[in-house]
């Protein structure tokens, strides 16, 4: 499984907060959906799509919680970098430079979300 991406090429920016209630409503255990057939990428499971909103989530309150503190940026790059973890990254195995790329850019794409709803 690749690491989840809060963007796509040429796409400049998306509402995170809308995206993670989402899916938190399709991995709620009351919900009975099993499979979901995104527009792009592989069928989803109820477990892979936790696993994206357990990722983005955790961004979502880390990164809230650095600005308030008023850290910049770059120390959020390196706060959260893949390498000093999150707890969920055990499951993805030997992530490539790609994956650590796209973690980066799921940093910088909420950080500017975040300062645009301020």
């Amino acid at each position: 499984m690749d690491l989840p991406s809060t963007h796509h090429k040429g796409e400049r920016e998306r509402d995170v907060a809308r995206w993670i209630s989402v899916l938190k409503m399709l991995t709620d255990e009351i919900n009975t959906i099993e499979t979901v057939i995104p527009g792009h990428g592989g069928l989803r499971d109820k477990e892979s799509l936790k696993l994206h909103y357990d990722y983005f989530s955790e961004i979502y309150e880390r990164i809230d919680d650095m600005k308030r503190k008023g850290v910049s940026m770059e120390m959020v790059k390196d706060s959260l970098s893949i390498e000093k973890g999150f707890s969920h990254f055990t499951q993805f195995e030997n992530l490539s430079d790609d994956d650590k790329e796209r973690h980066l850019k799921n940093l910088e794409v909420f950080w500017n979300y975040m300062e645009k709803n301020e």
